[in-house]
């Protein structure tokens, strides 16, 4: 069951992304998870800064090739900010994706693959986790 980040956390640890799609959105899909980013993202390689803005926005030639390497990588570590509303993406490729929360939308979804959401970071930053047993 997953109900917490820490269980995210396991169930992705040194997996690599089967998928990936970008339409209005960036979702990574693994076998078990989908992690959707839905507005406001930093994308990083190191602590260097590559692009930051609404997902919508993202059309740079550079900055779509750099996510879809990302297929070919491994996932290190995702996890949430001490506020619990950042949510953290890192690759073995040294690639780091931040999903910021949104005054107005949701920021971020982690949900299975049929569907069911898991987490929602909503409007506001507030996180909703779902209980499915």
């Amino acid at each position: 069951m997953l109900k917490d980040i820490h269980d995210v956390q396991s169930a992705l640890q040194g997996r690599q992304p089967l998928q990936l799609v970008i339409d209005f959105q960036v979702t990574f899909r693994f076998e078990e998870i989908s992690v959707k980013l839905m507005s406001n993202i930093g994308i990083y390689a190191g602590k260097k800064e590559l692009w930051r803005g609404l997902t919508e926005s993202i059309v740079s030639d550079p900055i779509v090739k750099k996510l879809a390497e990302q297929t070919q990588a491994t996932l290190l570590s995702i996890s949430l900010d001490k506020d619990a509303s950042t949510l953290t993406i890192v690759f073995d490729s040294e690639l780091m994706l931040v999903a910021y929360p949104d005054d107005d939308f949701e920021s971020w979804q982690l949900e299975r693959l049929d569907g069911s959401p898991i987490a929602i970071c909503g409007p506001g930053g507030e996180i909703s986790w779902w209980d499915v047993a």
